[in-house]
């Protein structure tokens, strides 16, 4: 969208006397100096002044970062002294350009793009002397304030407003980025690779930086693994290998407007990307196969086992959440469960194997929407004795 050019606002000036006519100056000499020499002040005069009209704000920083142009809706009754002030102080605190208007519309975004690194920016003027710039108020003669805010703005451009996610803390916007980034499928398909050479094929894959901490080198260099998921999305079957041998990652913001993620040990990761996310279908129509009634003759297996038996009949991916078995302590390679039912739901045949060993499933979503089963610890619920 195109801006009418910015209304400047400056005092003016008559300038000088006019000069006499050409008749003039040849019958007098010194006079028609004089006058030359007026003449040429009044141009330089004038030449440095339009120089420094043009001449964009000392503040404002194209250099990778955004130039601002303000759109100024002041209430009428705001006097007209104060509007030239803001006009001023936006000026200095960074605006490349102020424009006085005299509403906004009330579906106009606070922020939009210009142009190659370039914003409109809409401020209001309350009746109060404030300055507000969508959930940011500067109070009158708050300088500082004005310019952390603008500087904030010309870094960050219009992520800067944008709502922050309950986990991570990352604006909106950058992660859904990762999220649509992850959500293709993995195609992983490896009898066995170092850790290393995985993380290379997926930095080949999608366009997010993948980080790799001090802590977690060791391990991405010398540890192997063997995997076959395929329609799995990348970002689910990502965290369910890392987790294999103790990693981890996350999405961590590395700039104003950038996003990368970041593999380390999962015990010193707060919060690592999940296995799966919390579906909103029922776990029946997800995977209906797990909810029939079969009849299991009674036996004693590995808990592995059992998990690739399941996944073969339900036809959707079981990944078991090493992270979270390990803080708990549950080593499930060498957990053997007890099965056997008799015309019983497939469900409550398999939570009844799971629950000795201190283990649980919940049925969730990858990034694409497709359904798995995830084997996680049992929840252990405090019991308060009966009075």
């Amino acid at each position: 969208m195109r801006f009418p050019e910015v209304t400047r606002l400056r005092d003016t000036d008559s300038g000088p006397e006019p000069i006499a006519p050409w008749c003039c100056m040849q019958a007098c000499v010194p006079c028609h100096q004089k006058r030359v020499a007026a003449s040429l002040l009044y141009v330089t005069a004038a030449w440095a002044a339009l120089c420094l009209l043009v001449a964009p704000s000392p503040a404002v920083q194209t250099d990778g970062t955004f130039t601002i142009d303000v759109e100024l809706a002041t209430d009428p009754v705001v006097p007209k002294g104060l509007v030239l002030n803001w006009v001023r102080l936006l000026r200095e605190a960074g605006a490349a350009s102020v424009r006085q208007v005299g509403r906004l519309r009330p579906d106009a975004p606070v922020i939009e793009p210009a142009g190659k690194q370039r914003l409109t920016v809409r401020a209001v003027l309350l009746r109060n002397g404030s300055l507000r710039i969508g959930k940011a108020t500067v109070r009158p003669g708050d300088r500082e304030g004005l310019r952390k805010l603008l500087a904030q703005i010309r870094a960050e451009g219009p992520l800067v407003f944008a709502p922050k996610t309950e986990r991570w803390n990352l604006p909106e916007p950058l992660f859904v980025q990762v999220f649509g980034e992850l959500s293709i499928p993995a195609q992983f398909e490896y009898e066995e690779v170092l850790v290393s050479k995985l993380l290379d094929d997926v930095r080949d894959r999608i366009n997010l930086p993948i980080i790799v901490s001090e802590d977690a080198k060791p391990a991405v260099q010398e540890r192997s693994v063997a995997v076959v998921l395929k329609s799995v999305s990348l970002g689910t079957a990502l965290a369910h290998v890392l987790g294999s041998v103790g990693l981890g990652f996350e999405p961590r913001r590395t700039g104003p407007s950038t996003v990368a993620l970041v593999v380390g040990q999962a015990s010193a990761m707060k919060d690592p990307w999940p296995i799966g996310w919390k579906a909103t279908e029922p776990p029946g129509r997800l995977v209906p196969r797990l909810f029939e009634r079969v009849t299991i003759p009674p036996r004693r297996l590995p808990v592995m086992q059992l998990i690739a038996s399941l996944a073969v009949h339900c036809r959707v991916p079981f990944l078991v959440d090493h992270v979270a078995l390990a803080r708990k302590g549950i080593d499930i390679a060498d957990v053997m469960v007890d099965v056997g039912c008799r015309n019983r739901a497939l469900v409550l045949c398999f939570k009844d194997a799971l629950r000795p060993a201190s283990l649980s499933y919940a049925v969730k979503v990858d990034e694409g929407g497709r359904p798995l089963v995830v084997i996680q610890p049992l929840v252990q619920f405090q019991r308060f004795p009966s009075k």
